[in-house]
Formats: structure tokens, sequence, C-alpha cells
């Protein structure tokens, strides 16, 4: 981890050379691990723009140009983020099974986004 200032995998720095990979590769999600692998991070492709480098700390995006100079930009989620995007897709499959228990509850934490109640409701 030393082509990192911080390896912290919800740091938009981290992501630096996987962009670059993922760039070439025309990959659409980006996953990075903290050195002991207890925290992960996702950074999800943008739609090809024309647009130059915007400093949004509500949502870091990280933009790097393709050999057409068209901006390729990923966004880094956090883990709310992240949590959020797998507890809607996991319901919404169960739902579409008909596998939803009809006194089914959710369990988070005090510190994890209150959008759980909403996707969940």
């Amino acid at each position: 981890f030393s082509t990192v200032e911080s390896p912290n995998p919800e740091y938009p720095a981290a992501f630096e050379l996987a962009i670059k990979l993922g760039q070439k590769v025309n990959a659409e999600i980006l996953i990075a691990t903290d050195p002991d692998a207890d925290r992960i991070g996702m950074a999800v492709k943008n739609p090809i723009c024309h647009c130059e480098e915007r400093s949004d700390e509500a949502i870091p995006s990280v933009i790097a140009r393709n050999d057409n100079d068209e901006a390729i930009s990923y966004t880094v989620l956090n883990g709310n983020q992240v949590g959020i995007l797998l507890l809607h897709y996991i319901l919404s499959s169960k739902k579409g099974l008909n596998q939803l228990p009809p006194n089914g509850f959710i369990v988070k934490t005090v510190v994890t986004s209150d959008m759980s109640r909403v996707i969940a409701d």
C-alpha cells in the first residue's frame, strides 16, 4: 500500500491506480480494501461526460481522460451508500421473487443511515 498516502478505501485518492486501470478496461465498478481487508470501498463509473473536474465534498468524483479525450469519472461511495445499494438490491430481488416475509424487518446500527427505513417501507 505504498502507492497511496492513506489506504482508507473511502478516500478518492486511494482509487487513483484503480481508476487508471478501470479506464483502460472500461470497468463499471471499482472495489478497494484497506490493508487488512476489514473495510471496503467502491467507486462507480459515471456516464461519459465532456466536463471539467469538480470539487463537491458531498459526491467526490475522480476524473480521468480516455484516449478519445472523453472525461471518464468515477464516484467514490461511502459505506452508507454501499449499504443502501445492497439493501435495495436484496429487498427488490426478494420482492420480485415474492420472497419477502409478511412481518419482515431490517436491523441497523445507530451510526448507519436512516435511508434504510425509507427503502424498507
